[in-house]
Parts: structure tokens; sequence; C-alpha cells
């Protein structure tokens, strides 16, 4: 069983379809697999003018496989908490 973090109940998860998502996630994958949830990153946005400021974004999934790299996940789908 893979490593879930942040460390949470999966009910805690609000969207359906990422609920759903990480479980399978933490139950299919080897258990020296990690996956975050709700991954927070940067990226430097430019203007015309030559100004660049930081734009956050965030990840649904990104999943650690230490024999096999890394994976970025994004779910799609489903209504809020059903």
């Amino acid at each position: 069983m893979a490593r879930l973090i942040p460390k949470i109940p999966l009910d805690d998860i609000t969207l359906k379809p990422e609920r759903d998502v990480a479980q399978a996630l933490i139950e299919q994958l080897p258990a020296d697999s990690v996956v975050y949830h709700s991954y927070p990153w940067l990226r430097p946005e430019r203007h015309d003018r030559g100004n660049t400021f930081l734009k956050e974004g965030e990840a649904d999934f990104v999943i650690v496989m230490p024999d096999l790299g890394l994976l970025v996940l994004e779910v799609k789908g489903g209504c809020h908490s059903v």
C-alpha cells in the first residue's frame, strides 16, 4: 500500500473523483510509492514589459515511485462530494 501525503482520511478529500483515484492509487501501488495529493507549485509568468512574477498552481496528484520515476496526474470529471 502506497503512502498518501498529506496523511488524511480519504473522506476528507472533497471531490469524489479525486477521492476515488486516491483510494485506487494507495491500494494498488507498491509500498515504496508516495502519493502527494493537492500538491502546490509555482511557475514564472512573464509579461511583455519584461516583468516576471510567480503564478500559483496545483497538481491533483504527484506520484513518486523510486524504481520508475515521477508522475503528475490531473483528475477530471464529476461533481462535488457525494
